[in-house]
């Protein structure tokens, strides 16, 4: 679900800054995992692998990162929903069906 920008993809505004809105959250949960565990590797499994050590070493997440993830998650799912309605509509391909079911079961951890 990359959007390079809300006039190239036909978008409203407000949907486009949900969007923006919930990358600017994720990047700075992400961010924290990656320093608060020495990650290289910036891959989906790695990042995996720092949220459970952080779960079983039992990291203190500071409070408003906690908010942060959490309004991520939220924002993450109201897009996914918000572009499968305004994008693919009823006509969905296998291509775009398999780049939902990702970012579903992202969202669905």
């Amino acid at each position: 679900m990359a959007f390079p920008s809300a006039k190239q993809n036909r978008l409203s505004h407000d949907f486009f800054e949900l969007y923006r809105s919930y990358k600017r959250k994720t990047k700075t949960v992400l961010g924290w995992l990656k320093d608060t565990c020495n990650l290289t590797d910036v891959s989906i499994t790695s990042f995996v692998a720092a949220a459970k050590l952080v779960r079983k070493q039992k990291i203190v997440v500071p409070s408003e990162l906690y908010y942060v993830c959490k309004d991520a998650l939220a924002l993450r799912i109201t897009v996914a929903e918000q572009y499968k309605q305004q994008i693919l509509g009823s006509r969905v391909d296998k291509a775009k069906n398999k780049a939902i079911e990702r970012h579903e079961f992202f969202i669905s951890k």
